[in-house]
């Protein structure tokens, strides 16, 4: 297997959390162990400072990334004070720059520092979590095609192919598709149709939770169902290694295909955009 699976693995034991604020530090803790995986050599430089995630482009990246602070946490401070700290470690830079507020944020000051730096609101998304294991009675149902073949992708060539269905997937450069699923650090799933590379899907095991990412289908094998059975196989995969809840970030438009897996909002996360 490319990497062990445990409930366990950086996990802090705070998972009395509201199931939003856990699900939005798995995400944190997931950039941050991107951020010292091999893969993010060339693409993104990721630290965390005062309670924030902070990414920047690489200077040796050859595409334009946008950066990112990432409130991690919602700890007493002026909000105006964290983002000069987090805009001074970030530097000169020829990108966008995102902010993202965790769901248990108060809005109002936060709004307010971001318009005098310069942000004005872009999106706000969903935050969704489901309990391990499942009831029965939370899940839906789809019918499978036959030939479909789905697992971890432990091998080289598993791997490749499932990070070029991702690539694809989101119009990503393979070079991204990677840092956002290192080897040993994020656990990458492959579906195959007839022997075809058709889907893939991560599973990001950080904070004690098992987040969902990533999940995509190749235009031509969409409708079918490969998406929803990779998700119930990393569901299961998760159960089975201990874990007690599922999460993903999520748009309102995909609100009703990860609700038949049994996920619901929990939460919501705010971005915010000051151009270059």
């Amino acid at each position: 297997m490319e990497m062990g699976l445990r409930a366990g693995d950086a996990w802090d034991g705070r998972d009395v959390q509201a199931p939003a604020v856990r699900a939005w530090r798995t995400e944190c803790a997931g950039w941050l162990a991107l951020g010292r995986a091999p893969e993010a050599r060339g693409i993104y430089q990721v630290a965390d400072h005062a309670g924030m995630v902070i990414a920047r482009r690489d200077p040796r990246a050859v595409q334009r990334l946008p950066a990112m602070i990432l409130i991690a946490d919602a700890w007493p401070g002026e909000p105006a004070e964290r983002l000069t700290l987090a805009l001074d470690m970030l530097g000169p830079v020829n990108e966008p720059i995102y902010v993202a507020l965790p769901p248990d944020v108060l809005e109002g000051p936060w709004e307010a520092a971001l318009a005098a730096f310069g942000f004005h609101y872009e999106s706000t998304q969903l935050l969704m979590t489901c309990p391990l294991p499942r009831p029965e009675a939370g899940r839906g149902s789809s019918r499978t095609p036959d030939g479909l073949n789905l697992g971890v992708a432990d091998g080289e060539a598993d791997r490749e192919a499932a990070l070029a269905v991702v690539a694809e997937g989101f119009g990503d450069p393979p070079s991204l598709a990677a840092f956002y699923s290192p080897r040993g650090v994020v656990r990458l799933y492959l579906a195959r149709l007839q022997g075809e590379p058709a889907a893939a899907a991560a599973l990001w095991p950080f904070a004690g939770v098992a987040g969902i990412y990533s999940v995509a289908t190749l235009p031509r094998f969409r409708g079918q169902g490969l998406a929803y059975a990779l998700v119930e196989h990393i569901l299961h995969d998760a159960a089975q290694a201990g874990f007690n809840l599922a999460s993903l970030r999520t748009t309102h438009e995909l609100e009703s295909l990860y609700a038949r897996h049994g996920f619901t909002i929990s939460g919501y996360v705010r971005r915010y955009r000051r151009p270059r």
